[in-house]
């Protein structure tokens, strides 16, 4: 591998208009200002993400009523978000240090990333599941052993990464690449299974999510399971919004700016900003959590605080050890 300078990078298009000064001089400024952009973004959301994370972790090892099928969940969700936050310092590294790398070296590196970002988007649809479930066969939930349920339901969805990333490697070229992030990584082809991928992905939880969200409006019945399916979805509706909103963008900037496009370089700079709105996706469970539930809250206030548990009696509720938030 060999050094090089971001600024000397040549801008090219096969489009049959030629760029204009103008656009030259953007184009060359943008791509001068990945290194140092990216770098601080992936060190400002890793500070930011993990400590939100890491806190959800522990307040539901610390807290037993939050050690539900719900909760454990979530754990697992942000602790593959703090994996793909600590995996966004390999493409810090590349940034910032001016090492060529080729895309079969960047793929190489980035394959655990690669399949720990579709695990998380799979949770989300676990999630998804574990509520619809909690609501419509609630006798049989409460049954399962919480364990085995929650590695079922997040691990059986590892076929899909494991079948993309076999049909990765089969296409992996010794082509030099600018940065090393996901996108950068993929030929055109795999980009676009990907982003085909995560949209019905996306597609998916919301359409588990509007029915679950129905079906809580719809009781009319004012029984504690449909006390329970409010408090659920006052949480879990801002966290779908904002893991939707921010892969759709991201997914957006990476699989559709060569339709727009053909200039290598404009296609190169949106790919590379798209891992922004990435880092959104995998930093906002605490903070969604800290402010629309009540039961989170309270926890992380008491971790934050350094308090201690009382010593009064903690009172069960019937859902308490399967479906609380």
């Amino acid at each position: 591998m060999a050094n090089f300078t971001p600024t000397t990078i040549s801008i090219t298009s096969t489009a049959p208009a030629l760029p204009s000064i103008d656009d030259h001089w953007l184009l060359n400024t943008l791509a001068t200002a990945v290194p140092g952009t990216i770098g601080i973004v992936i060190i400002l959301f890793n500070i930011i993400g993990n400590f939100g994370n890491l806190n959800v972790i522990l307040a539901t090892f610390r807290s037993k009523t939050l050690q539900s099928k719900h909760g454990w969940l979530l754990v697992i969700l942000c602790s593959e978000h703090s994996l793909c936050l600590l995996f966004e310092f390999i493409n810090v590294y590349f940034a910032l240090s001016g090492v060529q790398i080729t895309r079969r070296s960047c793929l190489l590196y980035l394959t655990p990333y690669i399949f720990i970002s579709f695990l998380q988007s799979t949770t989300f649809i676990a999630l998804a599941i574990d509520v619809l479930l909690s609501f419509t066969i609630v006798s049989r939930y409460q049954k399962w052993q919480t364990p085995g349920y929650c590695s079922f339901m997040a691990f059986v969805p590892a076929v899909l990464p494991v079948a993309f990333l076999t049909r990765l490697w089969s296409q992996v070229s010794d082509e030099v690449i600018f940065l090393c992030n996901p996108p950068l990584s993929m030929d055109a082809k795999a980009v676009n299974i990907w982003g085909g991928l995560i949209t019905s992905i996306n597609i998916l939880i919301l359409i588990i999510y509007g029915y679950v969200y129905c079906y809580s409006h719809q009781t009319k019945k004012r029984t504690k399971d449909s006390k329970m399916a409010e408090k659920i979805m006052r949480s879990l509706t801002i966290l779908v919004i904002v893991f939707c909103f921010s892969w759709v963008t991201c997914m957006g900037m990476v699989f559709l700016v060569d339709y727009f496009t053909k200039n290598e370089t404009v296609i190169m700079l949106v790919r590379s900003y798209a891992v922004i709105f990435a880092a959104i996706s995998y930093s906002q469970t605490f903070y969604v959590y800290f402010i629309r539930s009540e039961m989170y809250r309270k926890e992380f206030k008491k971790q934050l605080t350094c308090r201690k548990e009382d010593g009064a009696v903690i009172r069960i509720v019937s859902m308490s050890r399967s479906t609380n938030i």
